[in-house]
Formats: structure tokens, C-alpha cells, sequence
């Protein structure tokens, strides 16, 4: 009798015990993570985390104070939803299977944000942003894995199934694996981070007015099988991770921030190309986006048909101004008054016309006088 009551005794301060330690997790964390960490992104996916883990705590305390609850475990694990012989999964697998799954993905989930936290407070936002990919693909691999672990599903198994389907679905999954060993490939090379600007081939939207066939913008994402890019539309294409591995990308941004733009002006033969070069320099000069150091240049670029063409050569952070044609446009703006008060004239194209037979030409000269009188 007293060895009973101590036996229960035993089982509710064991459940008591899982409780109390549920307990100063879930307090006590938050307030160590928060002095490490200053966004709230990870906040959501750590409630959801441990409401799961508590619903787990819950279900293994009632194993050990329900008389009859390992009677109910037992049918759930009797009752076969596919009962092959290499492949058996029952009610209770699939159960902790779906348990395991959605534990996982969301550990997943708050590690990820928990460390572009820190890496975003400690580091460089372009260096959390790479680590945050990492994490999600390396994540969705072991989620998955441990899925099938506990549906029961292993390699062993699998074989046989993916010699027999191969062939059906090799060329179907081709692009898919392919998009995915592609993303780890980006992760690892680095040679497209979160942050970065890139250049791409590709529709950048024509129903907007984008007439391109490029794609400039920022790299907001590099998930599983797909880039997230961010263009100055405000638009959001999603470009296959395979097209940055195998295509021909342009990173504005992947060693150095700095980029020269070239801006082109074209004035008549008659301007004084040294007042030409002070103006255009005076207007690089007081853009708040144009860098001081390299200073900006001016260089006589060619003596064309109509005009002399002077390019200004201005050294920018591409990070910080990346709308590069809004640049152009607010110099153009300046220069364009600037000039005009200078007394340089930007000229239009003019043609020379040359008739090889003598032309004759006749001139017609009309008056009309208050009355209303005739022509001459």
C-alpha cells in the first residue's frame, strides 16, 4: 500500500516537475533572448513552439495519470492506415509524425529569426539575411527527414520506390532539384546575398510601362527554390534560383557598394568645354547622393555629329541610392538650369542637305492690309 502511494505520489511530481520547467522556459528565455536581440520577429514563432511543446507535456502527463490512456495508445498504434510489408504507418505514427513536423518547422522558424536578430544587432543586415536562407533550407531538409523517420518511412524503403518511379518523375523533379541545390549553391558562394542589387535578364513588368528586358533590383529573399527580388517599381519577381547558377547575373553590390554611373551630355560646338566641366561638376558636387570620395570627374567623351558630348562621372552607395534613374533625372534637372545660365546651349540635331544640280527656287510674297487688300 505505501509503495502505491509513493509510486503516485512519484508520478505527480514528475509531471508537476515537466510543468515548473515548462514554466521558466517559457518565462524566463524571452528575457535573456531580448537582451542579446532587439527585433520582435522571433517572438510569434516561439509562442507557437512552445504551445506545442505544452500540448506534448500535456499528453505525456496524462500517460502517467490516466489509468486507461496507454489502452488508448494502443489501439491508435494497432490501427493500420497502410500496412504494406515494408511500409507501415498507423494512426498513432502518423499522429507524432504531423506532432514532429509542425514541432520542428517552428524551432526552425524561431532559430531562423533568432539569429537574423543577432546577426542584424551584431553584424550586417546582408550577412543575417544570408544566414536566415541558410537556416530555412538546411531546415525544410531536416523537418522533412525526421517526418518520414517517424511515419516510418526510411531509406531502405525508399529505394526501391524511387528505382521504380525514377524514371516517371526524374524529368518532372529535374527542375526542382534542381532550383534547390541551386539555392544552397547561392548561400554558399555568396555570390547573391539578401541586400544585394543584381541585374537579370527578365521581364520587369510591361503592364506597369517597364518596356526592359531587364531585371534591377534589390534581393530580399533566397528561400528554397526561388530569389526574391525587389525591383524600383515596388514590384516582387520571383526568379528561379537555377537562372542565378547558370545565367549571367550583375551584382552591384558583391565585394563593394560603391559604383561609377555614367551620365552623357551633349552641348553645341560654339560652348567652352572647360565652363561645361566646372558646371557639371559644381552640380555633382551638391547632390547629397553622389559621394565625395572618389570625387566625381568629367571627361570629354567624343566630338559628334552635332554636338560635343561630355560624360559626368559620379561614384554612388549602391545600397543607399539605388534608384539610380531618379539620380540621372535630379542631375539633369540641375544641369540643365545650370547650363542654360551659363550660356551653354544643348543642341538638336541639324543636317547639312547638298544638291548636286542647281535648284531653282521661287518665292511668293503675299501682303494683306487692314481692308482687306489683295496680294502682290
Amino acid at each position: 500500500m505505501v509503495r502505491e502511494v509513493f509510486g503516485e505520489w512519484q508520478v505527480v511530481l514528475r509531471v508537476l516537475g515537466y510543468v515548473v520547467l515548462y514554466g521558466l522556459v517559457y518565462l524566463l528565455l524571452p528575457l535573456l533572448i531580448r537582451r542579446v536581440v532587439r527585433t520582435g520577429g522571433w517572438k510569434r514563432d516561439f509562442h507557437r513552439f512552445m504551445v506545442l511543446v505544452g500540448f506534448g507535456v500535456v499528453v505525456h502527463g496524462l500517460g502517467l495519470v490516466v489509468p486507461g490512456w496507454s489502452r488508448i495508445v494502443g489501439w491508435l498504434s494497432e490501427w493500420y492506415l497502410v500496412h504494406w510489408e515494408e511500409i507501415r504507418i498507423s494512426v498513432r505514427s502518423l499522429i507524432e509524425a504531423v506532432y514532429v513536423l509542425l514541432v520542428l518547422w517552428y524551432l526552425v522558424r524561431f532559430i531562423r529569426e533568432l539569429v537574423y536578430g543577432w546577426m542584424c544587432v551584431w553584424r550586417t543586415e546582408v550577412e543575417a539575411g544570408s544566414w536566415r536562407s541558410l537556416i530555412t533550407n538546411l531546415g525544410i531538409l531536416v523537418v522533412v527527414m525526421m517526418f518520414l523517420l517517424e511515419l516510418g518511412i526510411t531509406w531502405k524503403v525508399l529505394l526501391p520506390f524511387a528505382g521504380a518511379l525514377g524514371i516517371g518523375l526524374g524529368f518532372g523533379l529535374q527542375t526542382i532539384f534542381n532550383n534547390y541545390i541551386s539555392g544552397f549553391i547561392l548561400i554558399i558562394s555568396r555570390n547573391v546575398k539578401v541586400g544585394d542589387l543584381i541585374e537579370i535578364e527578365g521581364n520587369a513588368g510591361k503592364a506597369v510601362g517597364n518596356e526592359t528586358n531587364i531585371i534591377y533590383g534589390k534581393v530580399v529573399d533566397v528561400n528554397v527554390l526561388t530569389t526574391r527580388v525587389h525591383t524600383v517599381d515596388g514590384l516582387e519577381i520571383a526568379i528561379p534560383n537555377a537562372h542565378f547558377v547558370s545565367g549571367k547575373i550583375i551584382n552591384y553590390t558583391l565585394s563593394d557598394e560603391l559604383v561609377r554611373v555614367h551620365i552623357p551630355f551633349g552641348v553645341a560646338y560654339s560652348s567652352d568645354p572647360l565652363v561645361v566641366r566646372r558646371v557639371l561638376l559644381d552640380v555633382a558636387r551638391g547632390h547629397p547622393g553622389v559621394e565625395r570620395d572618389p570625387a566625381p570627374e568629367v571627361i570629354f567623351y567624343e566630338m559628334a555629329d552635332s554636338a560635343l558630348v561630355f560624360h559626368l562621372l559620379v561614384w554612388v552607395n549602391a545600397r543607399r541610392m539605388w534608384r539610380m534613374l531618379a539620380l540621372r533625372s535630379e542631375i539633369y534637372f540641375e544641369a540643365w538650369d545650370r547650363l542654360k545660365r551659363a550660356g551653354i546651349e544643348v543642341p538638336f540635331p541639324q543636317r547639312d542637305v547638298w544638291f548636286r544640280t542647281p535648284l531653282r527656287v521661287e518665292a511668293v510674297v503675299r501682303s494683306r492690309s487692314v481692308g482687306g487688300g489683295g496680294a502682290d
